[in-house]
């Protein structure tokens, strides 16, 4: 979700946008169970959809993270059950381990 074309107060407001659709993408991603199961599809059918479902909301969330972090804003924490949504993340710092001894090396080993 790239909000191109703003002008005025749409610029100032975006970070606002960008917040509720993060925390109504992980209300969504948490409701769609109780969706599918109003479906009232069999038991194969009701998980494909809810598969289907949640992979759109997350898919959301890494549109809308992939903003906030564009714009030098604050990514909100995500909930244990969603934190494979920045997995693909994990990468760019070769995870945690390597992210941490990067910052000591470049900081002299002085990581206060």
């Amino acid at each position: 979700m790239t909000m191109t074309g703003e002008t005025g107060w749409e610029v100032g407001a975006a970070p606002i946008r960008l917040y509720q659709s993060h925390h109504g993408a992980v209300s969504s991603w948490h409701a769609a169970e109780r969706g599918v199961r109003r479906m009232g599809l069999s038991e194969e059918h009701a998980r494909a959809e809810l598969s289907k479902t949640r992979a759109r909301y997350e898919d959301r969330l890494r549109e809308i993270r992939s903003d906030l972090r564009e714009r030098d804003l604050l990514v909100p924490p995500l909930p244990p059950e969603l934190r494979h949504v920045d997995d693909d993340r994990a990468g760019e710092f070769g995870g945690f381990d390597e992210f941490h001894s990067t910052i000591e090396e470049s900081s002299g080993g002085d990581v206060r």
